[in-house]
């Protein structure tokens, strides 16, 4: 290959690479962009197959920063829909890893909070008692306020309750999530379970 076309070549691959620099800059922030999302409906057998139900989902709410609409990013209902399913799924063989797991996602207030939960629960167990678990699975994710540094969740769940040889039950539960940022990164603040 002669000199000529190996220049040719870089200042191809240099032009495309500004190229793509500009265009990426170019995008601006999509952060304000208002999401909606159409009415779902889900349907959702239990564990033994024989029965069907449907769960009709609302579509979510705008939320609303400082006046101005504006659309949750990913990473806030990402962390919500994560957090739910591992907050919401355990049993009393797993001493607590589903809150102790957790504790990185958590503001320092829902750290001393699970602290307390764990120490409390852990006292008051019987290591005797026959098994129970519950396993959480997420449905939906819907925000509610978004604002600088703060958010509110809603995450729609299904969990299933196992209580010894008893036959599973299987059940709907929402869980609020409140959220603040810190460090750049969303973490929760306060979980309860409506």
């Amino acid at each position: 290959m002669s000199l000529r076309a190996k220049f040719f070549i870089i200042v191809g691959v240099v032009i495309m690479f500004v190229v793509f620099v500009i265009v990426m800059l170019s995008r601006g922030n999509t952060e304000n962009i208002i999401a909606v999302e159409p009415s779902i409906t889900n349907t959702i057998s239990t564990p033994k197959g024989n029965t069907q139900g449907s769960l009709k989902t609302q579509p979510p709410i705008t939320p609303v920063v400082s006046g101005t609409p504006t659309a949750p990013s990913s990473d806030i209902l990402d962390v919500s829909r994560s957090f739910a399913e591992r907050f919401g799924s355990f049993s009393n063989q797993s001493n607590f890893e589903n809150v102790q797991g957790l504790k990185p996602f958590m503001t320092p207030t829902m750290r001393t909070w699970a602290d307390a939960f764990v120490r409390d629960a852990t006292a008051k167990a019987d290591s005797n008692a026959p098994y129970y678990g519950i396993t959480t699975r997420t449905l939906e994710a819907v925000a509610g306020s978004v604002q600088e540094g703060s958010a509110t969740v809603l995450v729609k769940t299904q969990r299933r309750e196992v209580k010894g040889t008893a036959s599973p039950r299987v059940f709907y539960q929402d869980l609020s999530l409140t959220l603040k940022k810190i460090g750049g990164e969303w973490r929760v603040e306060k979980a309860t379970w409506k």
